[in-house]
């Protein structure tokens, strides 16, 4: 089985770029992130994500994803990502 960890980093990667697309790529962080295991992964099965922004303000953008294999779900997840600002260069 794929160890969890992983899942959870592939999550923030997907959900991260999901965040980022919606602020024109300004930088941000990951301040919560939260991810339910609902079927397991096998080593070299191919997971997709669905992500999609939910909300956001000033300076937080929330964000929610499911991942699959196929058509089933194997998990889903909520986070808040917390937009940058960008340092006068």
């Amino acid at each position: 089985m794929t160890q969890g960890g992983m899942l959870m980093t592939f999550a923030d990667r997907a959900m991260g770029a999901t965040a980022r697309s919606a602020t024109n790529q300004l930088p941000q962080a990951t301040v919560q992130l939260s991810y339910q295991f609902i079927d397991g992964v096998r080593i070299g099965e191919f997971v997709t994500a669905r992500c999609r922004v939910l909300r956001r303000t000033k300076s937080l953008i929330f964000v929610d994803g499911e991942f699959f294999i196929g058509d089933r779900i194997v998990g889903s997840a909520q986070g808040v990502w917390k937009i940058l600002s960008v340092p006068d260069l």
